[in-house]
């Protein structure tokens, strides 16, 4: 059977569900929201990555500041621990989760374009295996994809585990994270790992944009799974 057809049954056999971290419409208390209105580490995980934005915030996403804010998040905005809309940053699979997707959105290969994957995430299309397969051809947007892809799969066993059905879920990003790391896959990897490319000070090119008209979701699976990149 071919990969695409497994996956495609996979996908239709799957419980959707969404894992909500923030909603548009929170309910915070007064000193909470104080806190993330003016606390500047707050934007490591409540601003959206955008194609028109991402040079100006992902910067600040790659951040020192950020890497410490997701170490605790609470140590920086404590009058929002407790709150319902914020208990999922208490987890750690759930912040190392939230993570790694904001740094995939940012991810850029050796020549400064964003990573085929981050890219189409950010334009709310699934991770498949064509995205996958372009993401191949670099070295550097490979490892990114494969930290996502672990924390996705960690995520989703952890919430299965909690009697929320997320099997499928499991099932799709393990065969998207195998095919990232197969043979196949390595042998096209071009190693760009040391490239000194600022990749936010050019103007971006159109990278492996194909998958784009045969792939595209109302609602991705990611986003589907989880509102973390949909806030403010």
């Amino acid at each position: 059977m071919k990969f695409i057809t497994q996956l495609l049954t996979i996908l239709t056999a799957s419980t959707v569900y969404s894992l909500e971290l923030f909603k548009r419409d929170f309910n915070a208390g007064p000193e909470c929201q104080k806190q993330i209105d003016t606390v500047k580490e707050f934007k490591c995980i409540g601003e959206q990555i955008t194609l028109d934005n991402y040079k100006e915030v992902c910067p600040y996403v790659l951040s020192e500041d950020c890497s410490k804010f997701f170490e605790n998040p609470f140590s920086y905005i404590p009058n929002c621990k407790g709150e319902n809309d914020f208990k999922a940053l208490e987890d750690k699979k759930t912040l190392n989760f939230s993570k790694q997707l904001k740094y995939l959105d940012c991810s850029t290969d050796g020549d400064g374009n964003l990573c085929p994957v981050g890219k189409d995430h950010i334009q709310g299309l699934q991770i498949n295996e064509y995205n996958v397969g372009a993401t191949c051809k670099s070295k550097k947007c490979s490892i990114v994809l494969n930290d996502a892809l672990t924390a996705i799969v960690d995520q989703t066993n952890s919430q299965y585990s909690e009697g929320i059905n997320g099997e499928g879920f499991v099932e799709v990003f393990t065969i998207l994270k195998e095919l990232l790391n197969s043979a196949t896959c390595s042998a096209a990897a071009k190693d760009d790992t040391k490239s000194t490319v600022n990749a936010f000070s050019k103007t971006d090119t159109e990278a492996n944009s194909g998958a784009n008209s045969i792939y595209k979701l109302g609602n991705s699976l990611l986003l589907t799974f989880a509102i973390v990149l949909a806030y403010f």
